[in-house]
């Protein structure tokens, strides 16, 4: 599949949502690669600002900005980029917006889900080995912190949005062509993407 280059219909950001153990890190690394597009995760900006000794309740918030300023960076440069984040709460949205109107961007919601509870709870409970600002590391964790959220659960952002379920193997390229097809259009539609078994730490 031809990439999306910086001279195709730009600027994109896409952002992944979801909860963790859904497989978004593996996903918007593979669909990083498929589309040529700078990734940054969110994670990753937790454990560089915790090493500088940000205060862990506010690593959320500092992460955000991280990333948003980032990603900025990233649509003025490059014209766009991946987030790998979570979005389960709607706080994001005016920050999103305000991004979107300065650089005229497509936004895309890729949102992951895991229709396995098996699975989910499987992958959840394995990050317990990697620095958790969740702290969930056990089942009962994991099953008190879907409830703690579960009012955040279903909203859906007000972009174009992909629901890709990771409990079996994912068609990356059927991703890819997807988020082509909406940049093409603009237009607010939401899709399934069936599939995407492989995934790892979200």
């Amino acid at each position: 599949m031809k990439k999306l280059k910086n001279d195709d219909l730009m600027p994109l950001l896409i952002l992944f949502k979801g909860l963790p153990g859904t497989g978004k890190s593996h996903i918007s690394q593979r669909l990083s690669n498929e589309l040529s597009l700078d990734l940054i995760v969110r994670d990753k900006l937790k454990t560089i600002l915790r090493k500088r000794s940000i205060d862990v309740n506010q690593l959320g918030r500092a992460s955000y900005d991280l990333m948003w300023s980032l990603a900025e960076d990233r649509l003025e440069k490059n014209g766009g980029c991946i987030c790998d984040t979570s979005l389960v709460q709607p706080t994001g949205l005016q920050k999103i917006r305000l991004i979107q109107d300065k650089y005229k961007a497509v936004v895309v919601i890729v949102e992951c889900i895991c229709s396995d509870e098996a699975v989910h709870l499987s992958r959840f409970v394995s990050r317990a080995k990697y620095p958790s600002y969740y702290s969930v590391n056990t089942a009962e964790d994991f099953h008190n912190f879907k409830l703690d959220n579960e009012e955040f659960l279903d909203y859906k952002f007000p972009f174009p949005t992909i629901e890709v379920d990771t409990a079996s193997e994912v068609d990356i390229f059927a991703l890819a062509k997807n988020i082509k097809q909406i940049v093409a259009t603009t237009g607010i539609v939401t899709n399934t993407i069936k599939g995407v078994g492989e995934a790892g730490e979200a």
